[in-house]
């Protein structure tokens, strides 16, 4: 008897429409970076505070250069200087206007075959001597592009627009590449991941929206989010599937932090 009770029981619970469950989730900034130097050494600057808006390229912080600046004033002045080029380049001259006079001599039977010869080995030499001149120029350039590049490595910029979230270090600090400055977030557009009955798996997919209740701790507001990534696979314990969603923010209403819950109806 109890058995047959037992099956009507459940036949009727699968004969059931399954009720939609509600996900809980917590909005995150969509981007977030942990901004460090990219070279070891001091702190020389703060340039923003916490809460400043910033649009990428903007410089956040900025490391001792004095050194930098030093080996880019001595690169600037090697690749200025035209000494070496102006005198390969006046030897050739005299070279070439020599070993033309020679050539018109033995023409007239002035200048011997061998004078002709002495002549023209010099002409090579010369040249020879203004291309070395000019690939020493060119090193020098190369080097003073390297030296100012290395110049803005001293320098930590914001990555993308976003909000100055938290400074960790202050001017006069010696940090080390694995020590974070500054954190910065892109708010104007929050996510969460948000764990899904595997019932629902079949109509989740990027582009789908739903209907979400924000609870910031300063009262509760309705919006729309928008399914961004559906992870293929089910988590075989709990059986549901992470599903990534995304929430306009351009007016920084939403606070990062708040608890978002999705109606899947």
């Amino acid at each position: 008897m109890f058995g047959r009770l037992s099956a009507v029981l459940v036949a009727l619970c699968l004969a059931l429409p399954a009720t939609a469950q509600s996900v809980t989730a917590v909005l995150e900034p969509a981007k977030i970076a942990e901004i460090r130097p990219t070279v070891a050494g001091r702190l020389s600057e703060i340039a923003v505070a916490e809460g400043d808006q910033v649009t990428a390229g903007t410089m956040l912080a900025q490391m001792d250069n004095a050194v930098q600046m030093a080996r880019v004033s001595l690169a600037e002045q090697a690749a200025a200087a035209q000494g070496q080029l102006q005198r390969a380049a006046a030897a050739t001259g005299e070279a070439e206007a020599f070993a033309t006079r020679v050539d018109q001599a033995r023409a007239r039977g002035a200048a011997q075959n061998w004078e002709v010869t002495a002549a023209r080995q010099a002409l090579k030499l010369a040249q020879a001597e203004q291309v070395i001149a000019q690939e020493a120029q060119r090193r020098a350039e190369g080097q003073l592009a390297l030296e100012q590049a290395t110049l803005s490595e001293f320098e930590l910029r914001a990555p993308f627009d976003g909000t100055v979230l938290q400074i960790f270090r202050e001017p006069g600090e010696i940090i080390d590449t694995q020590q974070s400055v500054i954190t910065l977030g892109h708010l104007r557009t929050l996510e969460a991941t948000g764990f899904f009955p595997v019932d629902q798996f079949n109509d989740l997919e990027a582009g789908r929206t739903f209907r979400a209740t924000i609870d910031s701790g300063r009262g509760q507001s309705e919006a729309i989010v928008t399914v961004t990534a559906v992870d293929p696979r089910i988590d075989p314990a709990s059986r549901t599937v992470r599903v990534t969603i995304e929430l306009p923010n351009g007016d920084l209403s939403f606070a990062a932090g708040a608890t978002i819950v999705i109606d899947p109806a």
